[in-house]
């Protein structure tokens, strides 16, 4: 289902390259606290003993831009490594092809060069690196020739060459010690699936990369699997089709041995026509039932299971039918489905959006917009659904029973958060514990799982732990204390380009005027402030007023506002937090004196009724001068 794409349409993020990048504090989308007295959809969870702990951990496989590091927008490229530092645990690139030239060109002459590039830029990026040994050097294929350019996706090794790209494998482990995950082709391309043909070459791979380090993981087959149709048929029936089971049989059967098993779906296929938004949603649940196929295999042993590829739909070229906000439910509801069933790894396929996308593709399921173009690096829904899971439903952590009034409502919850998927098109409010919530159409979103509530079991309980933590993993207990989530989205002014502004817009009213910009010669948090500048004062401090609106507030709630600030000479200012619009009821305000150097200021506020458009406002407007904030926090 990964695809070789024309040059034209290549998505241009493969992995990101720089000395020092402040990392920034990103918010997730939190659902509104609603004023209605009846909810649309009721969620319980049980909170007496756990139903299982997740075993899933997130992350990326690079594609493309592997030779042009120098066309990424500097700015872009720094919002998007904070983006992955953030959000992910693991960063795959393939060895060869989708952007890096041939490591083995001819018969014993090696190129490493982009290879190097991309394994440094893995390691920069912080998490656990992976390496996909695909595609083949020509000349071990039928075609026979030597090349450095683009291979033949389609094109594996020959018999004879089994044991040359053995060797490669070889050189590459040794290369590259601190890589300890390795999997074994993509999408058994070039092999008519034959599983003898395909266990053989995977056979020789095993050996050599256990030969250089018994610790190395090794992975196969990236079975895409080719059954299930495209109509939404939740976790009922067998997607894996009957020739495809008797080939991971054979695999399961004759390997050396395996470290994990790879997987790769799509719940619309590539040639189909798209169905319904609807009944694309309601197939993520075959992901739980591709995996209770595989789990029945005879040879299975509890092998972890990595999703390399999954998809809402794999044709990249047509997703303008898909707006961001159902790829970010469709894409959280595979995960839901993902971590339900047990397991291990789920990689995002081509993380950053297409830049030569024509309006309305830009967004191929991907998790920020394109480093290459200025403003980029930007999330779009989905990232918040895998930065949930990383944050809150990691490898460790124990995962409670929920049950659900409505279909149109996905739940998952630890003792800390609950995590909401909206998989319909319409606003619905959603009771959990004592508050009720606003969900958008298709939105996705993170709650506080309330200490008192309880529900019956789950219809269908989750798997068995299929794989037991690593003994040098830490999970997170119980018991402990979450730290307070802050609402306020880039809240320390570190993502720039055209949307930075858009979460803090400032409100200059006639009487008045002011500028403000980025700053990023004095910071607090990261690398940038943000400083505004009043050229014309009013009395009224609220004509010159930076806000951040769309917050959500919750009846009985109290909330501790925390910012730093300075002027250029001491002044004053207000900062407030009220309703976004009229009658603009004030929750709490109150007066600051600055001074010339950063100093920290909070406010408490306790809310009577429940607010699902606040805002937090500054208002500057009563002296002239420059003003700087950053490290604004609202928990």
């Amino acid at each position: 289902m990964s695809r070789s794409i024309p040059l034209l349409r290549r998505v241009v993020f493969s992995f990101i390259l720089i000395a020092s990048v402040a990392v920034a504090s990103v918010a997730y989308h939190v659902g509104q606290a609603h004023a209605n007295s009846q909810p649309d959809v009721v969620v319980n969870v049980d909170l007496s003993s756990p139903a299982a702990t997740s075993h899933l951990a997130v992350g990326v496989s690079h594609i493309y831009n592997g030779l042009g590091l120098s066309g990424l927008d500097p700015a872009a490229q720094a919002s998007a490594q904070t983006l992955l530092s953030q959000g992910v645990s693991y960063e795959n690139r393939n060895i060869y092809g989708w952007g890096l030239r041939d490591p083995n060109p001819s018969p014993g002459t090696y190129d490493w060069s982009d290879l190097d590039s991309a394994v440094n830029g893995l390691r920069q990026l912080g998490g656990t690196p992976v390496l996909t040994l695909c595609c083949s050097p020509a000349w071990m294929t039928t075609l026979g020739y030597s090349t450095n350019g683009e291979p033949d996706y389609n094109a594996a090794p020959t018999p004879a060459h089994y044991g040359d790209y053995a060797d490669l494998a070889r050189l590459i482990a040794q290369r590259y010690p601190d890589i300890t995950h390795f999997q074994v082709w993509n999408e058994v391309k070039g092999f008519n699936w034959s599983a003898v043909a395909y266990t053989t070459f995977y056979n020789g791979i095993y050996d050599a990369l256990k030969a250089v380090n018994p610790a190395i993981q090794v992975g196969g087959p990236y079975l895409p699997v080719q059954g299930g149709g495209t109509a939404g048929s939740g976790t009922d029936g067998n997607p894996i089709p009957p020739w495809q089971i008797s080939f991971l049989g054979y695999w399961l059967a004759n390997k050396h041995g395996a470290d994990f098993l790879d997987l790769d779906y799509s719940v619309v296929d590539y040639n189909a026509t798209p169905p319904d938004l609807d009944q694309i949603i309601a197939g993520t649940g075959r992901f739980e039932a591709i995996t209770s196929q595989v789990r029945a295999l005879p040879g299975y042993a509890n092998l972890p299971i990595w999703w390399a590829e999954d998809y809402c739909d794999v044709n990249q070229g047509r997703l303008s039918y898909m707006p961001d906000n159902f790829q970010g439910a469709c894409l959280a509801s595979i995960l839901y489905h993902e971590l339900r069933s047990g397991a291990s790894v789920s990689l995002r396929w081509s993380p950053g959006g297409d830049s030569y996308a024509t309006s309305g593709q830009a967004d191929i399921e991907s998790l920020f917009t394109d480093a290459q173009r200025s403003g980029g690096g930007h999330p779009y829904p989905a990232y918040y659904a895998y930065q949930a899971i990383h944050d809150y439903f990691g490898p460790g952590v124990p995962i409670y029973a929920t049950t659900v009034s409505s279909t149109s409502v996905e739940a998952l919850a630890s003792s800390a958060k609950t995590l909401l998927i909206n998989q319909g098109g319409s606003q619905i409010a959603v009771e959990l514990g004592t508050v009720i919530y606003t969900l958008a159409p298709y939105q996705v979103t993170v709650v506080d799982t309330p200490s008192q509530s309880s529900a019956a079991p789950l219809a269908t309980p989750l798997p068995p732990t299929a794989t037991p933590l690593p003994p040098t993993a830490t999970p997170l207990p119980p018991t402990a204390t979450p730290l307070p989530t802050n609402l306020l989205h880039n809240s320390s002014f570190e993502m720039g380009g055209g949307w930075w502004a858009d979460w803090w817009p400032l409100a200059v009213r006639s009487g008045a005027t002011a500028t403000f910009a980025r700053d990023p010669t004095t910071a607090v948090s990261g690398a940038y402030s943000t400083k505004i500048s009043v050229t014309q004062s009013n009395a009224q401090a609220y004509y010159v007023q930076l806000q951040q609106p769309g917050l959500s507030l919750g009846r009985g709630h109290t909330y501790t506002l925390s910012f730093w600030a300075k002027a250029a000479a001491p002044r004053g200012m207000q900062a407030c937090a009220q309703q976004a619009n009229a009658p603009y009821v004030v929750h709490s305000c109150q007066n600051y004196s600055l001074g010339s150097g950063w100093q920290r200021y909070t406010m408490t506020l306790s809310v009577t009724a429940a607010d699902p458009n606040a805002a937090v406002a500054f208002n500057l407007a009563g002296t002239t001068g420059p003003v700087w904030l950053d490290a604004v926090s609202l928990t």
